[in-house]
């Protein structure tokens, strides 16, 4: 089984797999090189864990936090365009990962984090990014964390 960070991120582009704006435009990062005419799209990924609360004693549960990374593209001729529709897509994302019961499962508990935007510079194909980022608490057992406790 894989680690749980992995199912992790696995639910979360699964559960952003069929968007309205984004459709089935939805990435691994190793994945989104090869991709990058097809936007408006997502780029899935877990930049960052770390330990966040931890049982002392006689137990191996481990709270983690994990940093839950969505990238949004999209492609339009001004700036302003184009951040409507990536603050679109973050309302999406929002709603989907909230909803999704599978991260449900996984997760003690999803926290919205930040946002932050960026643009390439200007002319009819500029492209913007969002890069929102949540908060993923979960716990495992330290000697076993491909599955959740």
């Amino acid at each position: 089984m894989s680690h749980v960070r992995q199912q992790i991120r696995d639910a979360a582009a699964a559960a952003l797999t069929g968007l309205t704006t984004t459709g089935a435009n939805v990435y691994a990062p190793r994945q989104w090189g090869q991709q990058r005419s097809k936007v408006p799209a997502l780029e899935v990924e877990i930049r960052s864990e770390e330990v966040a609360a931890q049982t002392f004693g006689s137990s191996y549960e481990q709270q983690r936090k994990a940093d839950l990374v969505v990238s949004a593209w999209a492609v339009s001729n001004t700036s302003a365009a184009g951040s409507d529709v990536v603050d679109l897509v973050d309302a999406e994302v929002s709603v989907a990962l909230f909803a999704d019961a599978a991260l449900d499962l996984l997760l003690d508990d999803l926290r919205w984090q930040s946002l932050e935007k960026e643009d390439d510079g200007a002319g009819a194909d500029l492209r913007v990014k969002a890069t929102i980022t949540f908060a993923a608490f979960y716990t495992v057992d330290q000697r076993d964390p491909t599955t959740t406790t």
